[in-house]
Protein backbone atom coordinates (compact mmCIF):
# COMPACT_ATOMS: atom_id res chain seq x y z
CA UNK A 1 0.00 0.00 0.00
CA UNK A 2 1.43 3.41 -0.91
CA UNK A 3 2.32 5.98 1.73
CA UNK A 4 -0.51 8.33 0.84
CA UNK A 5 -3.01 5.46 0.87
CA UNK A 6 -1.86 4.53 4.35
CA UNK A 7 -2.25 8.16 5.46
CA UNK A 8 -5.75 8.34 3.99
CA UNK A 9 -6.79 5.04 5.53
CA UNK A 10 -5.47 6.01 8.94
CA UNK A 11 -7.15 9.42 8.66
CA UNK A 12 -10.55 7.89 7.95
CA UNK A 13 -10.23 5.27 10.69
CA UNK A 14 -9.20 7.83 13.27
CA UNK A 15 -12.09 10.10 12.28
CA UNK A 16 -14.54 7.25 12.66
CA UNK A 17 -13.20 6.32 16.08
CA UNK A 18 -13.42 9.97 17.11
CA UNK A 19 -17.04 10.16 15.99
CA UNK A 20 -17.95 7.09 18.01
CA UNK A 21 -15.98 7.66 21.19
CA UNK A 22 -15.53 11.43 21.62
CA UNK A 23 -18.08 14.07 22.49
CA UNK A 24 -17.98 17.56 21.02
CA UNK A 25 -16.03 19.12 23.87
CA UNK A 26 -13.24 16.57 23.44
CA UNK A 27 -12.81 16.90 19.71
CA UNK A 28 -10.61 20.01 19.76
CA UNK A 29 -8.46 18.71 22.59
CA UNK A 30 -7.70 15.51 20.69
CA UNK A 31 -7.03 17.05 17.30
CA UNK A 32 -3.30 17.44 17.93
CA UNK A 33 -2.70 13.93 19.22
CA UNK A 34 -0.53 11.53 17.26
CA UNK A 35 -2.12 8.28 16.05
CA UNK A 36 -1.45 5.54 18.57
CA UNK A 37 -0.85 1.90 17.65
CA UNK A 38 -0.80 0.14 14.32
CA UNK A 39 -3.39 0.41 11.59
CA UNK A 40 -4.34 -3.20 12.34
CA UNK A 41 -5.09 -2.40 15.97
CA UNK A 42 -7.09 0.68 15.06
CA UNK A 43 -9.05 -1.24 12.44
CA UNK A 44 -9.91 -3.91 15.00
CA UNK A 45 -11.44 -1.24 17.22
CA UNK A 46 -13.42 0.21 14.34
CA UNK A 47 -14.66 -3.24 13.42
CA UNK A 48 -16.01 -3.72 16.93
CA UNK A 49 -17.67 -0.31 16.85
CA UNK A 50 -19.35 -1.17 13.54
CA UNK A 51 -20.30 -4.67 14.72
CA UNK A 52 -18.15 -6.19 12.01
CA UNK A 53 -20.16 -4.70 9.15
CA UNK A 54 -18.06 -3.88 6.10
CA UNK A 55 -18.66 -3.51 2.38
CA UNK A 56 -16.49 -4.65 -0.48
CA UNK A 57 -14.59 -1.92 -2.35
CA UNK A 58 -14.95 -1.79 -6.13
CA UNK A 59 -12.62 -3.75 -8.36
CA UNK A 60 -9.24 -2.21 -9.09
CA UNK A 61 -9.84 -2.39 -12.85
CA UNK A 62 -12.82 0.00 -12.53
CA UNK A 63 -10.69 2.59 -10.75
CA UNK A 64 -7.86 2.21 -13.25
CA UNK A 65 -10.26 2.94 -16.12
CA UNK A 66 -10.61 6.50 -14.80
CA UNK A 67 -6.85 7.05 -15.13
CA UNK A 68 -6.72 7.48 -18.90
CA UNK A 69 -3.56 7.40 -21.02
CA UNK A 70 -3.80 11.16 -21.40
CA UNK A 71 -5.20 13.67 -18.91
CA UNK A 72 -5.06 17.16 -20.34
CA UNK A 73 -1.51 17.81 -21.54
CA UNK A 74 -0.05 15.00 -19.45
CA UNK A 75 0.70 11.46 -20.68
CA UNK A 76 0.55 8.40 -18.47
CA UNK A 77 3.88 6.67 -17.91
CA UNK A 78 2.90 4.18 -15.23
CA UNK A 79 -0.23 2.65 -13.74
CA UNK A 80 -0.86 0.09 -11.03
CA UNK A 81 -3.49 -0.97 -8.54
CA UNK A 82 -3.96 -3.06 -5.45
CA UNK A 83 -6.55 -4.20 -2.96
CA UNK A 84 -5.25 -4.35 0.56
CA UNK A 85 -6.10 -3.68 4.17
CA UNK A 86 -6.08 -5.03 7.68
CA UNK A 87 -8.34 -6.67 10.23
CA UNK A 88 -11.14 -7.34 7.77
CA UNK A 89 -11.15 -3.88 6.18
CA UNK A 90 -10.21 -3.61 2.53
CA UNK A 91 -9.50 -0.65 0.28
CA UNK A 92 -8.98 -0.59 -3.48
CA UNK A 93 -6.32 1.73 -4.85
CA UNK A 94 -5.42 2.71 -8.40
CA UNK A 95 -2.36 4.85 -8.96
CA UNK A 96 -0.85 6.42 -12.08
CA UNK A 97 2.07 8.69 -12.90
CA UNK A 98 1.84 11.28 -15.65
CA UNK A 99 4.53 13.30 -17.35
CA UNK A 100 4.30 16.67 -19.05
CA UNK A 101 6.85 19.07 -20.47
CA UNK A 102 10.01 20.21 -18.68
CA UNK A 103 10.11 17.37 -16.13
CA UNK A 104 6.56 17.97 -14.99
CA UNK A 105 5.31 14.96 -13.03
CA UNK A 106 1.88 14.29 -11.55
CA UNK A 107 0.93 11.25 -9.49
CA UNK A 108 -2.77 10.49 -9.05
CA UNK A 109 -4.26 8.00 -6.65
CA UNK A 110 -7.93 6.95 -6.44
CA UNK A 111 -8.89 5.14 -3.25
CA UNK A 112 -12.15 3.35 -2.53
CA UNK A 113 -12.43 3.16 1.25
CA UNK A 114 -15.16 0.52 1.10
CA UNK A 115 -16.83 -0.23 4.41
CA UNK A 116 -14.55 2.01 6.45
CA UNK A 117 -16.04 5.24 5.16
CA UNK A 118 -19.57 6.32 5.93
CA UNK A 119 -21.65 9.43 5.61
CA UNK A 120 -20.85 10.50 9.17
CA UNK A 121 -17.16 9.77 8.74
CA UNK A 122 -16.80 11.76 5.54
CA UNK A 123 -18.87 14.57 7.01
CA UNK A 124 -16.39 14.73 9.85
CA UNK A 125 -13.55 14.80 7.33
CA UNK A 126 -15.24 17.69 5.53
CA UNK A 127 -15.57 19.58 8.81
CA UNK A 128 -11.94 18.87 9.62
CA UNK A 129 -10.96 20.52 6.33
CA UNK A 130 -13.43 23.38 6.56
CA UNK A 131 -12.11 26.87 7.11
CA UNK A 132 -8.47 26.12 6.29
CA UNK A 133 -7.03 29.15 4.53
CA UNK A 134 -3.37 29.93 5.07
CA UNK A 135 -1.09 31.92 2.78
CA UNK A 136 2.60 32.77 3.12
CA UNK A 137 5.32 34.13 0.86
CA UNK A 138 6.28 30.58 -0.09
CA UNK A 139 2.82 29.15 -0.76
CA UNK A 140 -0.65 28.39 0.53
CA UNK A 141 -3.01 25.72 1.81
CA UNK A 142 -6.77 25.96 1.79
CA UNK A 143 -10.06 24.19 1.31
CA UNK A 144 -11.58 24.45 -2.12
CA UNK A 145 -14.10 22.86 -4.46
CA UNK A 146 -13.38 20.50 -7.35
CA UNK A 147 -16.36 19.67 -9.59
CA UNK A 148 -18.67 20.24 -6.63
CA UNK A 149 -16.65 18.04 -4.25
CA UNK A 150 -14.92 19.12 -1.07
CA UNK A 151 -11.18 19.38 -1.57
CA UNK A 152 -7.97 20.49 0.08
CA UNK A 153 -5.13 22.11 -1.83
CA UNK A 154 -1.58 22.89 -0.89
CA UNK A 155 1.04 24.56 -3.06
CA UNK A 156 4.65 25.66 -2.62
CA UNK A 157 5.77 28.50 -4.90
CA UNK A 158 9.46 27.87 -4.35
CA UNK A 159 9.58 24.18 -5.23
CA UNK A 160 6.57 24.36 -7.58
CA UNK A 161 5.01 21.34 -5.92
CA UNK A 162 1.33 20.91 -5.18
CA UNK A 163 -1.13 18.55 -3.52
CA UNK A 164 -4.88 18.13 -4.03
CA UNK A 165 -7.09 15.82 -1.93
CA UNK A 166 -10.70 15.40 -3.06
CA UNK A 167 -13.55 13.51 -1.38
CA UNK A 168 -16.17 12.03 -3.71
CA UNK A 169 -19.51 10.35 -2.95
CA UNK A 170 -18.68 10.05 0.77
CA UNK A 171 -16.50 7.08 -0.04
CA UNK A 172 -13.73 7.81 -2.53
CA UNK A 173 -10.54 9.79 -2.03
CA UNK A 174 -8.68 11.23 -5.01
CA UNK A 175 -5.15 12.36 -4.21
CA UNK A 176 -2.93 14.23 -6.67
CA UNK A 177 0.66 15.35 -6.19
CA UNK A 178 2.61 17.35 -8.75
CA UNK A 179 6.18 18.52 -9.32
CA UNK A 180 7.31 21.46 -11.47
CA UNK A 181 3.71 22.46 -12.08
CA UNK A 182 1.25 25.20 -11.24
CA UNK A 183 -1.75 24.54 -9.00
CA UNK A 184 -4.03 25.24 -11.98
CA UNK A 185 -2.33 22.51 -14.01
CA UNK A 186 -2.91 20.09 -11.16
CA UNK A 187 -6.59 21.06 -11.03
CA UNK A 188 -6.92 20.65 -14.80
CA UNK A 189 -5.68 17.08 -14.57
CA UNK A 190 -8.11 16.28 -11.75
CA UNK A 191 -10.97 17.81 -13.75
CA UNK A 192 -10.01 15.66 -16.74
CA UNK A 193 -10.71 12.51 -14.71
CA UNK A 194 -14.45 13.31 -14.57
CA UNK A 195 -14.96 12.59 -10.89
CA UNK A 196 -18.72 12.24 -11.31
CA UNK A 197 -18.11 8.76 -12.75
CA UNK A 198 -17.11 7.59 -9.27
CA UNK A 199 -20.74 7.98 -8.17
CA UNK A 200 -21.69 5.10 -10.46
CA UNK A 201 -19.06 2.75 -9.06
CA UNK A 202 -20.75 2.20 -5.68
Amino acid sequence: MSTSAVRSLAFIILLFISSCTDNSRENNAGSNKKPVGTIQAIAENVKKLKNGKTSEPVEISKLKMLLAEKLGNFSRIQIKGEKSGAAGFLISTAEARYKGKNDQIIRIEIIDTGGIASTSTMTLASRAMAGINSETASGHEKTTDIEGHKAFEKYDNTSKTGVLNVMVAERFLVNAEGENISINQLKDVINAINLSKLNNLK
